[in-house]
């Protein structure tokens, strides 16, 4: 699971993460949002992971995919 961070400063886009990580997490949540923040400039992002269990087939291909 993928889930977007709110209220951080201006700018800056979070994420957190939790269980594991699948396809649609990359292509539902964590792609159009870097996209987005992509498309107004330069690019800063955090990512919590508290806790990691892994990832499946799909989400490993989307993660390569995004480089």
């Amino acid at each position: 699971m993928i889930k977007r961070l709110e209220d951080l400063p201006a700018g800056v886009i979070g994420f957190e993460t939790g269980g594991t990580l699948s396809a649609e997490d990359y292509r539902d949540v964590l792609l159009p949002a870097l996209t987005g923040a992509a498309e107004a400039g330069e690019v800063r992002c955090v990512i919590v992971v508290p806790e990691f269990h892994g990832m499946t087939g799909g989400a490993l291909w989307q993660d390569l995919r995004t480089g």
